[in-house]
């Protein structure tokens, strides 16, 4: 059990995020950021449950992924599509340090929770968007999971035997990955806006991050 002397060793110890991400990759880069110390206030949506643990949700295997993911968060539900939900986001953002998302780049603006509109509200947030294959470029539209952004990088096609098609791994192992580049790059932008003062919008390509990762 930890107590408050242990609390307080903890880096990030004083930092509250905003979690609006979901599946895997998003949830596990702000599981990251509580382990360290921050509190995380997760958005659900009674809408979205049966998929915030994985297609499989419903089963003990993906009830634990969802609990595995989110362990240490606290939670709130909101149907951001309604007035009342998104006022209550907005004063959210106004007393957090980092706005978290994973979504395609439509769906953030669709909200008025864009970061131009959020750094109204908070000159100094800081706002990760972890979209397949980032907001710029051809691709910017496109949505993916795990598994399609694994092919698409060449990833898959190192897997299997020499004599067999390409057979992937056995997971989404490309969420793993986009997670932990997205949590470095929030502790990276923390250090920088220590530094400055100033917050910053992290747009994040998990398409990106397999590749680079190769």
């Amino acid at each position: 059990m930890l107590n408050e002397s242990t609390k307080g060793r903890f880096a990030l110890r004083g930092i509250r995020v905003l979690d609006f991400t979901w599946i895997h990759a998003g949830p596990s880069a702000t599981r990251i950021l509580s382990d360290q110390g921050a509190q995380v206030i997760k958005v659900e949506s009674d809408q979205a449950l049966a998929v915030v643990g994985g297609p499989a949700s419903s089963t003990s295997r993906g009830l634990g992924q969802r609990h595995n993911w989110n362990a240490g968060k606290l939670s709130i539900t909101l149907n951001m599509k309604t007035p009342q939900g998104a006022a209550i986001a907005k004063r959210l953002v106004a007393v957090s340090d980092v706005v978290s998302e994973n979504f395609s780049g439509r769906v953030m603006p669709a909200w008025g929770m864009d970061y131009d509109s959020i750094r109204q509200i908070n000159p100094g947030i800081i706002m990760l968007s972890m979209s397949g294959f980032g907001r710029t470029g051809p691709w910017k539209d496109r949505v993916s999971y795990g598994q399609t952004l694994q092919a698409m990088s060449g990833f898959t096609e190192l897997t299997g035997f020499p004599e067999t098609d390409p057979c992937g791994p056995a997971s989404a192992y490309s969420d793993a990955v986009g997670g932990m580049a997205g949590a470095q790059a929030v502790l990276l932008a923390l250090l920088h806006r220590a530094r400055t003062g100033q917050g910053q919008w992290i747009d994040l390509s998990q398409f990106e991050a397999m590749s680079s990762l190769l």
